[in-house]
This record gives C-alpha cells, structure tokens and sequence, in this order.
C-alpha cells in the first residue's frame, strides 16, 4: 500500500511513476506542477547519485547539525531511562511488584494514544510550537519529579507526573523529530544527510541506556531527573534559536527557504 517517494522516482528519471502517484493525492495539475518543481530542485549534474561534498556546505552542515541535536535531545530527554527503568523508578518511589506492572501498562497505553493526538494536530499547530511548548513543560515536570524524591514526597505524585511527561515526549519529541529529520534537508542528499541524523540517534540512545545506572548511583534520583530537565530546557532554547516552521511547506520549499 505504501507508494515509492516521488522524489526518488524523479531523481531516477522516473517521472511517470511519479506523475500517477502525485494525481491521487491531489488531481493533474497538481501532479504536474509538483513534478517540475521537484525536477527544479535535483541536481541535474548527479541526477542519480548523491554528491557526498554537499554535506559539507555550511547551511548543509547547519541543518546536519540541527537534527543531531534533535537526536541526542530526543534520547537525553530522560523518557528512555522512563522505559527501560521504570520498574526500578517505580520501586524506588515505594510500590510493588503488581502496582509497577499495572504502571508500566499505562506508560505504554498513554504513548499510543498520545501519538494519534499528533496526528490530528501537527498540521495545524506545527512541528516548531508543539516541540517548544512541550519541551518547556517536560523541563517543567521533570523538575517536580526530582523534588518528588528530594523530599521523599513520591508514591501517586510520581506516577502522575511520569505519565504527563511520557505523554508530553509521545506527542512530540518521539514522532516529531522524525518528521523534522525527514523535512529539513534538500531533495538531492536527504538520504545521506537523514542516515547521519538516524545514526546520532542510536547512538545517544546506546550512551544514555549505558550510562544512566552510572549517572543514578552516584548523583541519586532527584539529582537525575533534575539533570534531564536542564537537558529538556536547553533543548526549548536552542529549538527557540535554531528550528524552522515546516507546517504547510512542500519539501521543495523548505530546500529553497533553509539551503537553497
């Protein structure tokens, strides 16, 4: 069910294929208009080929730059250490083994139902708003988490507020930053310059899981979920300073506007 990328297909000279594909999203003139603007945006010099010194262009490195940051903040963020050490947050904030089971159930339930709320959102709030507003407010969370523990004030609180930031990272750090990744960079090296951006994320994921029993032994749980709230807050600094809007934008008008 899931049609070719029209842009690969123009790219490859096959722009039949992608005439047909683009006429069902949005009738004939539309399919031709958005096949020679995709054509206007490839290379024609290596039509078919990624040219690897693209991505050292400066406004190609700044947007490479931008989504492995986007990466590590999506990892760093602390809502992987949520899921892979939720029963030993759990546990530490004093319940047993049946409540910590029934907890983690709704982690997940909550990420589901969250992410569908994206769906019907991202067009018109866009990436840029969704992702400020709800890294401010997890930095926010974060920081209640933390004096949660300071004080010893944990139990229902805990889960409550482990369940806002889940569903605040749902609705966007975790399906955003792939939207961003997939926006941001120009027709003729999106391929290279995303695989880039996928392994950075890997990576920070890989550091974080390796790290974080180190980081929770010798700094404790409230220090812990402080330091991921520093983390989320200069995440909504530089996403003020560096992220463009992509809502309603063509890919070809994103090209022009960041890298053209």
């Amino acid at each position: 069910m899931v049609p070719e990328s029209v842009r690969w297909l123009v790219k490859n000279g096959q722009e039949t294929k992608a005439y047909k594909i683009l006429k069902k999203m949005g009738g004939e003139e539309y399919a031709a208009f958005e096949v020679k603007n995709i054509r206007q945006t490839i290379s024609t010099e290596h039509v078919a080929h990624v040219n690897f010194k693209e991505l050292l262009n400066s406004k190609i490195l700044k947007l490479i730059a931008l989504g492995v940051f986007l990466a590590f903040l999506q990892q760093w963020s602390g809502i992987n250490v949520v899921i892979y050490y939720a029963s030993d947050i759990f546990q530490a904030a004093g319940f047993n083994l049946q409540e910590m089971m029934v907890q983690i159930v709704a982690i997940g339930l909550v990420m589901f139902l969250s992410v569908f709320v994206t769906i019907f959102t991202v067009e018109k709030l866009g990436r840029r708003k969704i992702l400020l507003l709800a890294t401010f407010l997890m930095a926010v969370v974060y920081g209640l988490i933390g004096g949660g523990f300071y004080t010893g004030n944990t139990g229902t609180t805990v889960v409550v507020l482990m369940l806002v930031n889940v569903m605040l990272y749902s609705l966007s750090l975790a399906p955003l930053f792939w939207v961003v990744l997939s926006e941001i960079y120009p027709n003729r090296i999106r391929g290279a310059a995303m695989s880039i951006g996928a392994t950075a994320h890997w990576l920070a994921n890989f550091l974080l899981t390796f790290s974080f029993p180190a980081i929770k032994e010798t700094i404790g749980w409230a220090n812990n979920f402080w330091l991921y709230g520093l983390i989320c807050l200069t995440g909504f600094f530089v996403l003020f300073r560096f992220l463009p809007e992509t809502k309603g934008k063509t890919l070809e008008d994103i090209e022009r506007e960041l890298a053209g």
